[in-house]
């Protein structure tokens, strides 16, 4: 067979196309594998990550209900206008 110009053997062809028809292939399993390695690996990934996002979550709850009951405390302790206040709009609504 003549492949430009130079005679070449059909079976030495077949073979040097079969050789690279292998190597393809051996190259298209290992992208596959390491592939499905990596999805493993970010699927753990997604799930640490969620489990961290919820315990923020919650911290920042508690977090807040903190400060919601420190505030109240503050208001009442240092604001004594309020008390005051509250007083002369009962007595004008007993008069």
């Amino acid at each position: 067979m003549y492949v430009f110009g130079v005679d070449i053997p059909l079976v030495e062809l077949l073979f040097a196309l079969g050789i690279f028809s292998i190597l393809i292939l051996l190259e298209i399993t290992v992208v596959l594998i390491l592939i499905t390695y990596q999805m493993r690996n970010s699927k753990k990934l997604e799930a640490e990550i969620n489990n961290l996002t919820k315990t923020l979550l919650k911290l920042e709850d508690k977090e807040l209900k903190e400060l919601d009951k420190l505030a109240g405390l503050r208001k009442s302790k240092s604001d004594p206008r309020s008390k005051k206040s509250k007083k002369k709009k009962r007595s004008k609504k007993s008069r």
